[in-house]
């Protein structure tokens, strides 16, 4: 859910939103007239898609899409796949948490708010 609310915020909200992360994904592809990956356009934020390699809430046909709106309108992202992972990878508190995963995906969206945010 959140993946989608932040790409809807940083396609709505271009001037004020600097950074964003979405990790699983979770509805930013629609087959929906008002879906998230077309305010890609808008976007003026650095951008951090990060998925696991196995969930069921998120089609096929979501990464490719998104990579392609990310790509022809020349948004500056990152997308990683990351493998051997479940969807909600990044929450200790659940089974199929995986350490190296979340690490790696905080890690790369504390840095980029670091650049992004400077004052």
């Amino acid at each position: 859910m959140s993946g989608r609310l932040v790409t809807t915020a940083a396609g709505t909200f271009p001037d004020r939103i600097a950074a964003m992360c979405s990790m699983y994904g979770v509805g930013i592809v629609t087959g929906k007239e008002d879906s998230p990956h077309f305010l890609v356009k808008n976007i003026r934020a650095e951008c951090y898609f990060a998925f696991a390699e196995t969930d069921a809430t998120v089609p096929a046909y979501v990464i490719s899409t998104l990579r392609a709106e990310l790509i022809a309108r020349s948004t500056d992202y990152a997308l990683d796949v990351y493998p051997g992972t479940h969807h909600g990878f990044s929450f200790p508190s659940r089974e199929i948490y995986n350490r190296d995963a979340a690490e790696r995906c905080w890690s790369i969206f504390f840095d980029m708010c670091a650049r992004r945010m400077k004052q």
